[in-house]
């Protein structure tokens, strides 16, 4: 009534509602629903290759994959930035499509202000688009600028409080603002919505880490484990409860083994288990890992992440955070101006 219809794509009615149904697996989160997701998206691909929105969906399901270690790094990223790419050349118009890529600059390349440009120009072209906000607001959490993150989830989940990603979202920033109870709240509701999202899942089980309360984390991870086959879940939680509880032994072994078996692909997260439990030695080394296989923004949250606080006073601290290519001086001298809706 105040503007120009929206324009509406054409497609296929068949290949429509197969995006529509691969929409909604990819938004429960979970590393089952997500390949799911990708499956019927390419059904839909094969039916109308030219679909933009179902290019973005693509794009984004191996930028959730590959940021979470589900996928290979490399290889999903790659794939996302391949996918968000043939979506902007079919429709140069395509907001979501500017936010991939974004999010690829930012969590993979490290470029923060090539990820802001790709962020102002999605929200010029798709200004109320809920994934194009949802990645502002992320962007800003990773800023620091959790207050101004916290707006914006906050509006997402008053026009559609049944979202999943959103929740999630909102819990991340929470998280990273130190509030771990209305973290713990948002990510309750996000698995309330939906009880496969897997991030959700890790974190409010974090949350119980974060806070001391070992058993019920420990219960957790034992729960994700069971139910996606993988131990991971729940060595990595007796490797990092198991010597708080008076199971140095026990904790050792299970440490021993995750780094043995998943050294390669969850290096960052053995240093903050290091970091906390107070070996600033071996914490330094696995951060340098990470470095040297993922580059600058495989530690890029470093500077951030509460997890690492007892390693800010050592003459290391320093030099690695200029290594990652983010500190809080660089992300104040960001430019980017992000007409926001009110």
């Amino acid at each position: 009534l105040l503007g120009a219809a929206p324009v509406q794509t054409e497609t296929d009615p068949q290949a429509y509602n197969l995006f529509l149904q691969a929409r909604h697996l990819a938004r429960q989160g979970s590393e089952k629903s997500m390949l799911r997701s990708i499956e019927m998206l390419d059904e839909v691909l094969a039916l109308d290759p030219v679909y933009a929105r179902a290019w973005g969906s693509l794009a984004s399901n191996y930028i959730n994959l590959a940021g979470n270690s589900l996928i290979d790094r490399d290889e999903g990223y790659a794939k996302a930035k391949d996918a968000a790419n043939r979506a902007m050349e079919i429709d140069p118009d395509f907001g979501p499509a500017y936010s991939i890529l974004a999010w690829y600059y930012e969590n993979y390349a490290g470029d923060y202000q090539e990820s802001a440009r790709y962020h102002e120009k999605a929200l010029t072209l798709a200004p109320n688009n809920e994934s194009v906000l949802n990645s502002v607001a992320a962007f800003f959490s990773g800023l620091g600028r959790e207050k101004e993150a916290i707006a914006i989830y906050r509006k997402l989940i008053e026009r559609d409080p049944i979202n999943a990603t959103t929740w999630h979202n909102i819990g991340i920033a929470y998280f990273n603002d130190r509030d771990l109870d209305k973290a713990t709240e948002s990510f309750d509701r996000a698995i309330d919505v939906s009880p496969d999202m897997l991030l959700a899942r890790i974190f409010q089980g974090y949350m119980f880490y974060l806070k001391d309360d070992y058993q019920p984390y420990l219960d957790a991870y034992a729960r994700l484990s069971d139910d996606t086959g993988s131990e991971l879940y729940r060595l990595l939680s007796e490797a990092a409860a198991y010597p708080f509880m008076g199971r140095d032994a026990e904790g050792a072994r299970a440490m021993e083994q995750f780094e043995r078996e998943y050294g390669d692909s969850w290096t960052y997260v053995i240093a903050t288990v290091h970091a906390r439990q107070g070996r600033t030695d071996e914490a330094f080394e696995w951060l340098e890992r990470a470095y040297e296989i993922g580059g600058p923004s495989n530690i890029s949250g470093a500077w951030n992440d509460v997890t690492l606080e007892s390693l800010h006073d050592d003459p290391r601290w320093q030099p690695l955070i200029e290594k990652s290519g983010v500190t809080p001086q660089k992300l104040e001298a960001l430019e980017f101006n992000f007409d926001l809706p009110t």
